[in-house]
Formats: C-alpha cells, structure tokens, sequence
C-alpha cells in the first residue's frame, strides 16, 4: 500500500499546545510528507469545559484557512478535533462537527483516572447511543488502567470504540510488547503520530518501521485502511 496517514496531530496554528506559528505547521507538514505520509487529520484539542463548541469551530476554520494560505504540498488534510470526554460535551445537541472530516467517527481523549470508572463507560456509551458518535480512542497506550491486559480495550471495542496508538509509541520495548498482544488481537484500528512539534511525535518512520517489522506489513496496512474508511464516514 502506498499510502500512510496519520490520525492525530497537533499541527493547526495556534489552536492549542500544537504548533504556534503558520511556517511551523508548514515545516512540520513538510517533514511528515518527507517521511511518506499521505493523508493527515488535523486534530486539534478540544475541552469542552473550557471553550463553548461553536467559538472553537470558528477558530479551527479560521486556522485552517489561514494554513492553506502557506502550506503547497501534497498530503491530504481533513479536519478533525480531539475531544476530552467531560459531562460538558453533553451539552452540546451535534457532535459530528467535532468529527473526522464531519463523519461518525470522533477522536476521542479519556480522562486520565487511575482506573477504568463506569463514569467513564457510561459517557462513551452516550456518545454511542444518543449522538451517533463512534469513539476512536487516542493513545490507548497512555492509560494504564487500560493496558494492564486485553480485555478492557476488548470490552470498548465491543461496545463500538475504535483504537488509536501512537506509532512512536512501537519504539519503547515495554510499551511495545503491550501493543504487539492487542495488535495480535486485532485491538488496534489506527494509528497517528500525535505531533506538536519537531521535539514531539513528528518522527513518523522510525516508528512505523518497528510497526511493520514486529506487527506485520498487513497489520499497518489495516490501519491504513481502516483510516482511510473514517476519513470517507464508511464502516470498519
């Protein structure tokens, strides 16, 4: 497969703890596309108990133009967000807008509770049942509550979450062997880099070698196209 995306990044302007100037968002595009990425989504933080939805909208739109007014190269870019699951995201009556590419599918940051609360499963479980949402779950590997086996991630995958890992995260051998078992599990959907900057997540192909190495060119290959389904609102 000639095609590699990445399904998280931090690279807007100015939109969060992200890239903070256009030429940096352009440099960091740059540089992705240099490592052979090909279809990207632009997933800016977004806190609901801090930032009414429709303000933050604007100001993601009005980053985005303000980006293709510099950026010429050729990844394909699609709008999305990453939303941290709080109570305030109720509020709100349309979530899609929050959504990769306006799909289904929602980036998705769990709070990071020292363990996995029915709190937790009853929100996503909202998401599910009463927006029509389906959670792709960021950096699962951050959450130990989470990666103390298979079967917690196992649950949230029946439930009708999507899993997201970070590829630099294939780097760290612990780490590593945690995500080979839920790869081996069929427990990873996508993956993306989460970069911010060149100091965080921008190296793309070191880890997605070991990613191919280890799990299986078919194994990345799914993610690929796994990603690709999101992006176009189409079932995985």
């Amino acid at each position: 497969m000639n095609i590699k995306v990445d399904m998280h990044t931090h690279i807007l302007p100015q939109m969060d703890d992200g890239a903070d100037a256009d030429d940096i968002s352009v440099m960091l595009l740059d540089n992705l596309e240099s490592q052979g990425v090909t279809h990207l989504a632009l997933t800016s933080h977004y806190y609901s108990h801090r930032d009414d939805l429709n303000h933050f909208l604007a100001r993601r739109n009005a980053a985005y133009k303000q980006l293709m007014l510099s950026y010429d190269g050729n990844i394909k870019l699609y709008l999305g967000s990453e939303v941290y699951l709080t109570e305030e995201l109720f509020n709100n009556e349309n979530l899609f807008p929050l959504c990769y590419n306006k799909s289904r599918y929602m980036l998705t940051e769990l709070p990071y509770d020292s363990e996995f609360n029915e709190n937790t499963i009853g929100l996503l479980n909202r998401l599910i049942e009463d927006y029509s949402v389906m959670p792709v779950l960021a950096h699962v590997e951050r959450y130990s509550f989470l990666m103390k086996g298979v079967d917690n991630i196992n649950a949230l995958v029946r439930m009708g979450c999507i899993v997201q890992v970070n590829v630099n995260s294939f780097c760290d051998f612990f780490v590593r062997r945690k995500l080979l078992a839920l790869a081996q599990n069929k427990l990873i959907h996508v993956i993306g880099t989460d970069t911010h900057s060149f100091v965080k997540g921008s190296d793309y192909i070191t880890g997605y070698n070991i990613a191919v190495k280890k799990a299986g060119a078919e194994f990345v290959n799914k993610c690929f196209e796994n990603s690709l389904k999101i992006l176009e609102n189409k079932q995985i």
